[in-house]
């Protein structure tokens, strides 16, 4: 009867399941497992493989030493058969001939079988799937990940090897190996204060008990203070070092050496700076940072009492925030009975007060007449609203079946070549474009009926627009840094006038859309429309205060679908009256 190993029954049993996981995958070169959930699906079912692999190995080394011991004791049999009348013993031919033809030929036969490898089917298994394990830029790309969230939302190591987020608790923590990881690619990358600070943490982790399972996987408590004390002479803690390496016997007698390295004029260990791990500008930060604290903006408060005779009975509460150009605002005025009529505005989290108008709108299609819009205006100049419960959950559903299948990592626009598209730092994100051709006819209806709707609720008209449809999906640390969605380049005369961006889930922490140059963060909501012009609608120069960003996530993941808007489809809709100012256009226009 063939037996079946482990390994063999996981096969088996999960065969369908890994097909579905990797389907559409066919080489590492495609995989990406920072952004991608079906590569890290992947990751897991090799890992399960790999852990039954390794179980076997022990079964093997488990055999190896249990032949061994019954060798052991075979061996011993016979000396203690010998023990104490060993010439008598020896005056038996048969003793002395099993002694001398044992000495000569079983010893030697022994030290050739205890050099040969134990489980070599089960190292050669760890070798063919090397080639679908992660490669170093994956863990240097997961690592800027974790320091993004870490600077973003202004986290302490020890709190997030704990697994305290943000102030969340999840059911996970970091391992000392986690940390040194982390630790050793900051110093790597010039990060010396916060390197410091991870291996701080998986110093204090540090458990002697266990230290021969770290040993195995090639990190010493040695290793880490070496570092540790490294990272803190490169950042200038010269105290903090010393006290470090008398505390490490073995490190203490070569301090000379790890000082020589703080008068070394260099950039990182090897004079070479990580380019995926760096600090996100501060603007894009800020505004991300759960604990961000607005300016104070109040110049002046009090009591309005004119111009109407109401008022000296009851005057308003003021508060100046501006006053070139004016800015106020008024406390008090809305009785509890008209608050309910505005809930929807608090959706859309602003430090500052953003919320200028909700409102239904009824124009300019018939169909709003029926069925208005609800609006959150968050700026007029540039325009940016917001628009509540206009996709319906049986889309939100159906646009995800449709765009799931086909995600592969998100690159950006390189408008120096073209169209050509390029994977960077700046974008961590999952994507995939929905194209007519690849739909059914029911599928296509249903694009189309979401497309009319947002030219309801833009005014604008979805013409090349309707192919420039991508489906999105940032998850751990994923975000897309400050940015313009117009191209203003000669590869792209038709440019883009406006941008929706349609969230299809709640994110249960970060993924916030910012513009930093109007201090506005938009919270992500399953149904919920962002919208804002990249243009000045007047003279369609390119609109710098347009520019915006996507918030590391932290907790859970951001499902969206963006739609770009064009100039040209506009000519009729919205004609350029006034002559561009800024504006720099790449062809000519002929009779």
């Amino acid at each position: 009867m063939m037996q079946l190993t482990m390994r063999s029954i996981l096969n088996i049993l999960g065969l369908a399941v890994a097909v579905a996981v990797v389907q559409g995958v066919t080489s590492e070169t495609a995989r990406s497992y920072v952004t991608s959930m079906t590569d890290k699906l992947h990751l897991l079912v090799m890992e399960r493989h790999l852990i039954v692999n390794l179980h076997e190995y022990i079964d093997k080394l488990q055999e190896r030493a249990d032949t061994l011991k019954r060798l052991a004791q075979e061996l011993e049999s016979t000396l203690k058969a010998a023990e104490g009348r060993e010439k008598e013993f020896l005056s038996n031919p048969l003793h002395t001939y099993t002694l001398i033809r044992h000495m000569h030929a079983d010893w030697i036969q022994l030290e050739r079988s205890m050099q040969q490898p134990v489980g070599q089917e089960q190292i050669d298994f760890i070798k063919e799937m090397q080639p679908e394990l992660p490669l170093s830029r994956d863990v240097m790309e997961v690592t800027a990940a974790m320091y993004r969230v870490q600077q973003t939302y202004e986290m302490e190591p020890a709190d997030m090897s704990r697994g305290l987020l943000d102030g969340v608790q999840l059911n996970a923590n970091l391992s000392i190996l986690d940390c040194y990881g982390m630790g050793a690619l900051l110093f790597r990358a010039a990060e010396f204060q916060d390197a410091s600070k991870w291996l701080r943490t998986a110093r204090h982790l540090w458990n002697q008990s266990q230290a021969d399972l770290y040993v195995l996987l090639n990190v010493s408590r040695t290793d880490i203070s070496s570092l540790l004390a490294r990272s803190l002479i490169a950042n200038g803690e010269l105290d903090s070092a010393r006290a470090l390496l008398m505390d490490e016997p073995e490190l203490w007698t070569r301090k000379e050496e790890f000082f020589a390295e703080y008068w070394t004029d260099r950039k990182s260990t090897d004079g070479i700076v990580d380019r995926y791990i760096g600090r996100l500008e501060k603007p894009f930060t800020k505004l991300c940072g759960s604990s961000r604290n607005p300016k104070p903006t109040r110049l002046a408060c009090y009591y309005k009492t004119s111009p109407s005779e109401f008022l000296r009975l009851a005057p308003f509460k003021v508060e100046l925030l501006s006053k070139d150009p004016y800015v106020v605002v008024f406390h008090d005025v809305i009785h509890e009975s008209e608050i309910a009529e505005t809930k929807l505005c608090g959706s859309s989290r602003n430090p500052k007060p953003t919320r200028l108008a909700c409102y239904y709108k009824t124009s300019p299609s018939e169909f709003l007449r029926l069925a208005p819009f609800k609006v959150e205006l968050l700026s007029k100049d540039p325009y940016v609203v917001v628009f509540h419960d206009v996709i319906h959950e049986s889309e939100i559903a159906e646009l995800i079946r449709i765009g799931e299948p086909t995600l592969k990592r998100t690159g950006v626009q390189n408008i120096t070549q073209s169209k050509h598209i390029i994977i960077s730092k700046d974008r961590t994100a999952s994507g995939s474009w929905i194209l007519n051709g690849n739909l059914t006819m029911l599928e296509r209806n249903m694009i189309g009926r979401i497309q009319k709707r947002v030219e309801d609720m833009t005014g604008l008209i979805i013409g090349f627009s309707k192919t420039d449809l991508q489906f999105l999906n940032y998850v751990f640390g994923g975000h897309y840094e400050s940015h313009y969605d117009f191209f203003n380049s000669s590869a792209f005369p038709h440019d883009r006038i406006a941008t929706t961006l349609i969230y299809l889930n709640d994110v249960v922490k970060g993924g916030a859309t910012v513009f930093p140059e109007l201090e506005l963060v938009v919270q992500p909501e399953r149904g919920k429309v962002l919208h804002w012009y990249n243009m000045l609608p007047g003279t369609f120069d390119y609109d710098l205060r347009s520019l915006h960003g996507g918030c590391p996530v932290l907790i859970g993941e951001k499902i969206a679908l963006t739609n770009w808007i064009y100039e040209w489809d506009q000519m009729f809709r919205k004609p350029c009256l006034q002559s561009p100012v800024n504006r720099t256009y790449y062809f000519d226009v002929k009779d």
